[in-house]
């Protein structure tokens, strides 16, 4: 397809006014929760400074050339994550698989950016609620052993020293039930703040990447500003370096657990969004010559780097709670919504004003989930009007319907049993499927379309030749990394679960079903490309790739 023509079809979706808003949106979407609450505690527990070494080593030889291949391939087919696999028809359903997780991934996602908006509003109190212990839903004494409640979970709670900050978040903000299907009530409090992240949500993305991409000026570079603050403040305190030992000193022996190589190659993997749609859907608006391979070099290395730093913020403050609380930092140390809403949230309160603390914490919660959460809703608007082209006028009501549903379907976590199904949606639904996706993408591209030819695209674009290593990544390295992963995963793989209760078998099957509908649409959409042929074999169109290469490219 000429330039020309290219052109005219990116002009009709529109295009990044300007190279920057691209990879200010691509950092964004990497630099997640993840990065702040799931990283640090993942070093600590995978051998300190020694967990980089595999955690460098997954970057270049699985991660990033993923990362590249998915941000090229949008670039150059200047199309959205179901669309461009017109090169390939018969295998549509990967793109289609990358769509159910974004999906889930939207929902469940947008309720953690609303406990951070919850959280930052609380902030403004005169003083900060979960400092105290007066609430009508603490437990007898907080702090220490107690008895007396009827709540299963309560009763879980007060069988062991509670702190304020964690009865605040699970009895008070969350008022978590003991089961995931004790649905209780609905805590309206929560609906509120649901609906307030999706409004602030909508505002930045309601036209598209026009708005979202001058919105990322600011929550793509605020946090870095606000962590610097935290990090400085954090170095000050009593108690840090100790935290901080703990975070970077290596322990060598780890490096001989295959466990911690597969847990680097996880936190690569999701922390990089890779296999979830929303990559190829920022790089479709690109124009076509815009240097790609420079974009995914900056973006991927500015993502891990955040996550070391992010390590530091965590680690230091940590150390300072262990000083005051008499601990050792294992001892509290955590990964999750455990980090950020209970251990780092009475860390605040030792800070003086913890207001201002407080604010800058959950601020800095609240943009890093905010621009993840621009690039998932942009990448389900994007897919709807690439396959209904005729929607594009209409893109204000596009969104504002998916918004909508995303906001229903949201309701559920609203309830008491909110958290366990947040848990369910992100431990099954978003786990091993997508790194299965990841894997599908990468055999299908280096031997269906031919690494070779991608590469010959790709230079195309950028103007200059590619390293043969990308090649050797994409048809060997690469699929092979992530096939040890995923068995290694599977064999690693627990129910999920909290403390001594399980998840019933029910709610586990849910999980599974979750888990298996991306993959399932890879054979679904495969046999419906199989039924509405009627001439050649699909097989024969896929074989077939100059053909399809050509009509595909713009």
């Amino acid at each position: 397809m000429t330039d020309q023509k290219s052109a005219k079809i990116r002009a009709e979706r529109g295009t990044w006014s300007k190279p920057i808003e691209f990879t200010l949106s691509c950092l964004g979407l990497t630099v997640g929760l993840g990065n702040f609450w799931r990283f640090p505690y993942m070093c600590y527990q995978n051998g300190g400074g020694a967990f980089l070494v595999p955690y460098t080593v997954m970057l270049a030889f699985a991660g990033l050339p993923l990362f590249f291949l998915e941000l090229s391939l949008g670039q150059y087919a200047g199309s959205g994550p179901i669309s461009l696999w017109e090169l390939a028809p018969l295998f549509k359903g990967v793109g289609v698989g990358m769509m159910i997780i974004c999906f889930m991934t939207n929902v469940y996602y947008n309720m953690i950016i609303a406990w951070s908006l919850y959280y930052l509003l609380a902030s403004w109190q005169k003083v900060v609620p979960w400092e105290v212990c007066s609430h009508d839903f603490n437990t007898e004494y907080p702090g220490y052993y107690t008895t007396g409640s009827n709540n299963s979970f309560t009763q879980n709670v007060t069988s062991r020293r509670t702190s304020a900050s964690e009865e605040y978040f699970n009895l008070g903000v969350l008022g978590r039930s003991g089961a995931i299907d004790d649905f209780g009530e609905v805590k309206w409090s929560l609906v509120l703040a649901l609906f307030g992240a999706w409004i602030v949500v909508f505002l930045c993305v309601i036209k598209g990447i026009r708005s979202s991409g001058k919105v990322v000026y600011f929550t793509a570079i605020a946090p870095y500003i606000l962590l610097l603050i935290f990090l400085v403040r954090g170095a000050m305190l009593k108690g840090s370096l100790e935290g901080i030992k703990f975070y970077i000193i290596p322990t060598w022996e780890k490096l001989a657990e295959p466990k911690v190589w597969a847990d680097a190659a996880n936190q690569i993997f999701f922390s990089l969004a890779l296999a979830y749609g929303a990559l190829t859907s920022m790089s479709s608006y690109n124009h076509l010559h815009n240097n790609v391979f420079k974009d995914s070099i900056i973006v991927a290395v500015g993502n891990c780097s955040t996550s070391l730093m992010a390590g530091f913020v965590v680690f230091s403050v940590l150390g300072h709670l262990a000083h005051v609380l008499g601990k050792n930092v294992d001892e509290i140390a955590t990964s999750g919504s455990g980090l950020a809403f209970v251990a780092y949230a009475e860390v605040v309160t030792y800070l003086e004003p913890p207001q201002l603390w407080a604010t800058i914490l959950f601020l800095i919660l609240f943009l890093l989930g905010l621009d993840s959460q621009f690039a998932g809703i942009e990448s389900i608007v994007t897919c709807t009007m690439d396959l209904n082209p005729n929607l594009r006028p209409y893109r204000f009501w596009v969104t504002l319907t998916n918004i909508g549903v995303y906001f229903v379907v949201g309701l559920l976590l609203c309830t008491q049993a909110g958290l366990y199904w947040v848990d369910l949606i992100s431990y099954y639904g978003t786990g091993w499927s997508m790194m299965l996706l990841g894997l599908a993408e990468l055999l299908i591209i280096g031997w269906i379309y031919g690494a070779n030819r991608l590469k010959k695209d790709i230079e195309y674009m950028i103007g200059h030749d590619l390293s043969k290593y990308w090649l050797f990544c994409w048809m060997g390295i690469s699929p092979l990394i992530l096939t040890v992963v995923f068995i290694l995963t599977v064999k690693e793989f627990r129910p999920l679960s909290y403390g001594d209760y399980f998840i019933p078998a029910w709610a586990q099957c849910i999980g599974w079903l979750l888990a298996f509908l991306p993959i399932a649409a890879i054979p679904a959409s495969a046999l419906c490309v199989i039924l509405k042929s009627d001439k050649e074999l699909p097989v024969q169109k896929v074989s077939n790739v100059s053909e399809v290469g050509s009509r595909f490219c713009s």
